[in-house]
């Protein structure tokens, strides 16, 4: 079972699989090639590749007009929304330039322009995604479910299948609110606390009568979803939902990047605001400070030559911070205020049990006051952000398959967005389902005999003032059309000609998706007869806003052109990432050394020697999307490591290291088979690596029996 989640700032991809005894379902995140737990939302178009991931992040500013991130929000993209508009005014999608006439997006190569839509954007990221998770590593999955924001109209969503559909993959595709996923992911993660009674001398047993209502907070990169949903022991429902589209880190991080231009324009005269390279290098050190502000009162922002050569500096202050992003709080407030006077009456009975926050914006203090303070329930934030979703996308892959791993599980109600609309022979458009409601559902019409002269036509919609915000079209009223059925009564009356009435039932699915689910000839109130659903009697007149043909067509053939070059791996990169990854864990031990030997009044070249650890750090994050020389950081490092080690341990380590050399030569010589001779060097590639960190006689002691029990082995 396989769950994905493409987020605005990171993907997620999580496997799960039943265990072989009990009911436990074990999941497992999925780490990309450079063995990171999330994969960067953002893409890179080369001459002859592409990129995703940290390679794109790597190569954005060197390719800034042709890369592209927050790729979520291509999805259903149309400049004549106002969602579209203001993500293209206000936000940092890159590229070069977009023309809203024809919806694409230009990127540049090598002085040439290209043209991209919006589909193709998303298309190309979920297939080099899909290829370096999936298929590189092997994997078979049973079922694919991807997340989707709760906001996505029915077309948005069925636009992501399509494009999942396009890119090649043949299992079974599925899509979850993300609501969805996050109930599923925190109500299977406490079923044992909140549902496992434990009695003394007796095995466990479920407790049928506790009902918990838990209020999930998800304040991430681009958004913040409220969720509402009442957790049973056989049973999860999302009662309510709402988001906030445009508030996120990305919004605090655009509040202080205004403030630096401000500043930097009032102290030389120099209008940065409208320069994307030098946002970019902004953005980073902002992002940094702002994380570094939930638990310090204040941050250091700097980047060197920022502009004509003239060096930027700032001390954000948290008041200064909280300042800035006052409207976004008080937004924020407003709505969680709505949210809540919303649900108490909706269900007057209720007491919320937990208030769990999730999300990049997770540990914001202004935010988690105000949660504490509107909620008057202390925030918990027990749920893991970077694996949630996908965790909840596997999880109702399991659910799908039947292999979900609580006994006697019913299953989950999810939560319909936006109501569902009928018209009926091009008549009066009427609610068939109002917003907000608990799907998958059954509704059903009825026809007298008298109504079946002629074809029947029911067509289904979004209402435009529910959905104008995020879709447009072009139809009955400027309603967007999900879709529209053709009933042939022709030969439902030469097939069953004593029929007194037809009833037409509908099965509104998970994602709000209408589909004819059964016909019947009604004889009399006591019998009535199922009519098969053929090609004969249901047509399909008309589906709103997919993807044509055409596009589709137009996506492959884009995809094939590309096959052989497309998974091309900047492996120069990959080098430099497993380089850094080792040099950072060395460091990470070496300062935990120094603190736990108390060595931290050490000094080395006239420096206290945290004040130098200090310095590696610094460059270690400072140069997070560039490949740099690590040699001098490594060497610096090591020279560190030997002035706090003592002369007899360092001599006898010496010997050790000489050692081990001597069995490397014996290696180079023997006669070994190809996986003898690496699982040896692997052995003493390890032993010199854990030699660099002593400093301790009795650590080496340890070190030198451990190194003969697994020489013998080999030497």
């Amino acid at each position: 079972m396989l769950g994905i989640n493409i987020g605005s700032l990171n993907s997620t991809v999580t496997i799960g699989h039943q265990a072989k005894t009990g009911l436990l379902f074990k999941t497992e995140l999925l780490l990309s090639e450079t063995s990171a737990r999330t994969c960067p939302s953002i893409i890179s178009f080369g001459e002859t590749h592409r990129v995703i991931g940290d390679q794109a992040a790597l190569v954005l500013r060197k390719n800034l007009k042709s890369s592209f991130q927050y790729i979520n929000r291509f999805i259903g993209f149309d400049p004549k929304t106002p969602f579209s508009s203001t993500e293209l005014q206000n936000y940092y999608f890159v590229g070069d330039s977009y023309d809203p006439k024809t919806n694409k997006f230009s990127y540049t190569i090598n002085g040439q322009k290209k043209f991209i839509s919006p589909e193709e954007i998303v298309t190309s990221y979920l297939h080099l995604l899909y290829n370096s998770y999936i298929v590189k590593k092997n994997l078979k999955p049973e079922c694919i479910v991807f997340s989707v924001p709760d906001y996505f109209t029915c077309s948005q969503k069925n636009k992501y299948l399509q494009i999942a559909e396009s890119i090649g993959i043949k299992n079974d595709i599925h899509l979850v609110n993300e609501s969805s996923a996050i109930t599923l992911y925190f109500g299977y993660k406490k079923y044992q606390e909140y549902f496992i009674k434990k009695n003394e001398g007796k095995s466990a047993t479920i407790d049928p009568t506790i009902t918990k209502y838990i209020l999930f907070i998800d304040a991430g990169h681009s958004k913040v979803t409220f969720v509402l949903s009442k957790l049973s022991y056989n049973l999860f429902t999302v009662l309510d939902t709402t988001t906030i589209p445009f508030l996120g880190g990305r919004d605090f991080d655009e509040a202080i990047y205004r403030y630096c231009c401000d500043k930097f324009n009032k102290d030389n005269g120099i209008d940065i605001s409208k320069n994307n390279k030098i946002k970019l290098r902004l953005l980073t050190p902002i992002s940094k400070a702002r994380k570094t502000l939930t638990v310090n009162k204040d941050a250091q922002i700097s980047v060197d030559s920022l502009s004509d050569d003239i060096d930027f500096s700032l001390l954000l202050t948290r008041e200064t911070f909280e300042q800035l992003i006052n409207d976004k709080v008080q937004l924020f407030k407003q709505e969680l205020l709505n949210f809540i006077q919303r649900n108490k009456k909706n269900y007057p009975h209720i007491d919320i049990t937990n208030v769990e926050m999730a999300g990049e914006l997770l540990r914001t203090p202004i935010l988690e006051s105000t949660v504490n303070q509107i909620c008057g329930i202390n925030l918990s934030k027990s749920i893991l952000t970077d694996e949630c979703l996908s965790v909840g996308c596997s999880l109702y892959a399991a659910l799908l398959k039947g292999t979900f791993p609580i006994k006697n599980f019913k299953g989950i109600y999810h939560l319909n967005h936006y109501s569902i609309n009928s018209s009926i022979n091009n008549g009066p458009i009427e609610e068939f389902i109002s917003n907000h409601y608990q799907i998958p559902e059954f509704k059903s019409f009825t026809f007298d005999k008298n109504l079946m002269q002629s074809n029947i036509n029911i067509s289904f919609y979004h209402l435009k003032n529910e959905i104008q915000d995020y879709s447009y079209n072009e139809g009955k009223d400027d309603n967007v059309l999900l879709v529209a059925y053709d009933i042939i009564s022709s030969e439902i009356l030469k097939k069953y000609p004593n029929i007194n009435q037809l009833k037409i039932t509908f099965l509104i699915d998970n994602i709000g998706e209408v589909h004819i689910n059964k016909l019947e000839s009604v004889i009399n109130k006591d019998k009535s007869l199922k009519i098969d659903l053929d090609k004969s009697i249901i047509k399909i007149a008309k589906r709103g806003l997919y993807l044509s043909q055409a596009q589709k067509n137009k996506i492959i053939a884009e995809l094939n052109y590309t096959e052989q070059n497309l998974f091309k791996i900047d492996q120069e990169f990959i080098d430099f990432s497993a380089r850094k990854n080792n040099l950072e864990s060395q460091f990470y031990n070496v300062k935990n050394l120094i603190q736990n030997k108390n060595l931290t009044n050490s000094s080395y070249n006239g420096k206290n020697i945290m004040t130098c650890m200090q310095e590696i750090e610094d460059k270690l994050n400072d140069n997070y999307n560039e490949i740099i020389d690590l040699t001098p950081i490594e060497d610096y490092l090591q020279k560190i490591i030997e002035s706090i080690t003592p002369k007899d341990i360092a001599n006898e380590k010496n010997k050790i290291m000489n050692e081990i050399s001597g069995y490397e030569q014996r290696l180079n010589g023997g006669n070994y088979d190809t996986k003898t001779r690496n699982d040896a060097v692997n052995m003493l590639e390890y032993f010199k690596k854990k030699l660099k960190l002593i400093v301790d006689m009795n650590e080496l002691s340890n070190l030198k029996r451990e190194l003969n029990n697994e020489k013998i082995k080999y030497f």
